[in-house]
């Protein structure tokens, strides 16, 4: 956790303590007979029929925390009921998570979950409207890499649905670690900020990089 602290407060130093980032991803789905089940998914922000999930990610774009395929007519702060016990049961004191204003953020919370406040123009409001931002690049990668989540799942398949949300999920765990390439990383990541990477690609030659690369017999120059 220390370091996704530093890796935020590297960027923005008004917010160190935050480890990530949070907010609801609505995922479509088909409408169903049954009316109890039609009612639960529908969502009448959107109009539309969905199951809902709620992620934390850290800054080097892996997820934290997921709750999954829940039904579409629940908010944000319902879903988020699990995360909220883990904040308050096993986040260090003064360690928090930037959400928008849909999550719980009074009381017992307000020193786990910070969002900005809508009529406040103060700085460190500023700051966590700027890096909340991340949270909507997450929800983007997960479902622009994963295109079967744009496409409507089906209604009567609670445990389908659950698989292929979750199988996303780890496919989005092994490409943020493997790969690396993600844009909350590169914008959290202090190898393009440092120099170290760019110094490292003046010392590659072209030819080198030809030699080694596994599409250079499509080449035609």
């Amino acid at each position: 956790m220390s370091t996704y602290i530093d890796m935020i407060a590297a960027r923005e130093p008004l917010l160190t303590g935050a480890f990530g980032f949070c907010d609801g991803l609505r995922l479509p789905i088909g409408s169903s007979e049954n009316p109890e089940i039609e009612n639960a998914y529908y969502c009448g922000w959107t109009s539309q029929h969905h199951c809902a999930c709620v992620f934390a990610f850290g800054p080097d774009g892996t997820i934290l925390y997921a709750c999954i395929n829940a039904p579409g007519s629940w908010h944000d702060a319902t879903i988020a009921m699990g995360l909220c016990e883990k904040l308050q049961s096993c986040t260090p004191s003064g360690c928090f998570l930037i959400a928008d204003s849909a999550f719980p953020s009074r009381g017992n919370l307000s020193s786990f979950i910070k969002t900005p406040a809508k009529s406040s123009s103060s700085a460190f409001n500023n700051a966590l409207v700027s890096q909340r931002q991340s949270a909507e690049w997450g929800m983007r990668q997960i479902q622009g890499v994963f295109a079967r989540l744009r496409v409507p799942l089906d209604t009567n398949d609670t445990r389908g649905r659950a698989m292929i949300i979750r199988l996303c999920c780890r496919l989005h765990q092994v490409r943020c670690r493997v790969i690396g390439l993600n844009q909350i990383r590169s914008v959290y990541s202090s190898s393009w900020q440092d120099g170290t990477t760019i110094q490292d690609f003046q010392q590659c030659m072209f030819r080198d990089i030809r030699k080694t690369d596994r599409m250079r017999r499509y080449y035609h120059l």
